[in-house]
């Protein structure tokens, strides 16, 4: 796990999901709802490529979510990890005691792929 989430605000702009992601060497970002503060979803540099030709500044970033947030108790094993990665379709997992709770962590793909 890597401790620490980065997010941002669902009303963000593109620009600034960029300058956070160059900022931190991250390859996403959560996206959390500005009244609930919860975790809306992840902004991915993959999914960023949909939004190459567009003004940066105009878009928000709650528009350019390509991943579910899914959540993963701190105590789930490795395997239970990569079987909740692989079910859900997602790169990476916020590591968390519940689905409401502040995010401890976030897991992704390379954290879990021991060779």
């Amino acid at each position: 796990m890597s401790p620490g989430v980065l997010s941002l605000v669902e009303d963000a702009s593109l620009h600034h999901v960029l300058r956070a992601m160059r900022r931190h060497c991250v390859h996403a970002v959560v996206v959390s709802g500005r009244h609930t503060g919860m975790p809306l979803g992840w902004v991915t540099t993959r999914g960023l490529m949909a939004w190459v030709d567009h003004d940066h500044s105009l878009v928000v970033a709650r528009d350019a979510i390509t991943e579910a947030a899914v959540t993963i108790e701190p105590s789930a094993t490795v395997r239970e990890a990569i079987a909740k990665i692989r079910s859900e379709r997602v790169g990476r997992l916020l590591v968390a005691h519940t689905p409401e709770a502040m995010p401890d962590g976030v897991i992704a793909e390379l954290d879990v792929l021991v060779l």
